[in-house]
């Protein structure tokens, strides 16, 4: 499922529920003035006796009620705008379009990643405050249920993956050739050399086998400071470079200012 789907389906959530505490909040208020009595006779017994709890209730209930929403109000800035996310997706799928568009094959066989940095996440595989890049949005349709993160605290020398060290150093990262590891005869050593290439957790490359036989990762600023970065992988041995260096430009001073406020 793509991302800005399942941000969009979230965010309007969150903005019917925001929408419903406000409501909530200011029926509360004005109940204050309301006759329980009138209420059940008039509208409903039911709503009579709502009325009637919430009366001594209302000097907390009012203000939590109008909290409750401040605090989804903030959810939905978390989130992001579903419609920057929509054109974030776009982007990816047209890059991906213009350098494997003439490949034989599939498209899915060759992915353009995006990679944001967090502080912390939650993880079994090292303190969650370490810092990590996580995958925010991809190309495609078919591909967004292989999810990887990557380590990425500030020492450099315990960053992972490409997209790390595209991340850590501000400058382009290319590995290709790397070898098949899905492939029948796949020994150790071809494992330990793409783990080692690809700075990736061994035992990680050996339990999801990685089909991407070739990495371009580009790292992604906002407002001048660190975002993230992003990365294109292909099961092709190698990369159309010239193709991606002549839309690199472009695809990265687009995001930079899409990407603002998300």
């Amino acid at each position: 499922m793509m991302r800005f789907r399942a941000v969009s389906r979230a965010y309007g959530a969150l903005g019917r529920a925001r929408g419903l505490c406000i409501l909530a909040s200011a029926s509360a208020a004005a109940a204050v003035k309301a006759d329980p009595v009138v209420v059940s006779a008039k509208v409903a017994p039911l709503l009579g006796s709502l009325v009637s709890w919430s009366q001594p209730q209302t000097w907390w209930l009012s203000p939590s009620l109008l909290g409750l929403g401040a605090l989804i109000s903030a959810a939905q800035r978390g989130i992001g705008d579903p419609s920057k996310w929509r054109v974030v997706h776009h982007v990816l799928e047209e890059f991906q379009e213009h350098i494997f568009g003439d490949e034989n094959g599939e498209l899915h066989e060759h992915r353009v990643t995006l990679f944001k940095h967090v502080r912390w996440r939650m993880s079994l595989r090292g303190a969650p405050w370490t810092g990590w890049l996580v995958p925010v949005e991809r190309s495609g349709n078919t591909t967004h249920h292989s999810v990887t993160y990557f380590k990425a605290p500030d020492e450099a020398d315990k960053l992972e993956g490409v997209a790390g060290i595209a991340w850590n150093s501000r400058k382009a990262v290319e590995v290709e050739l790397l070898p098949d590891l899905n492939a029948i005869g796949c020994t150790e050593e071809h494992f330990q050399d793409y783990a080692k290439r690809t700075r990736s957790n061994l035992e990680k490359a050996k339990a999801k086998k990685f089909r991407a036989r070739s990495y371009y990762a580009i790292p992604v600023e906002v407002k001048g400071e660190r975002w993230g970065a992003l990365v294109i992988d292909s099961r092709s041995s190698t990369l159309k470079k010239k193709k991606i260096r002549d839309q690199q430009h472009f695809v990265l001073s687009f995001l930079s200012k899409t990407l603002e406020g998300l």
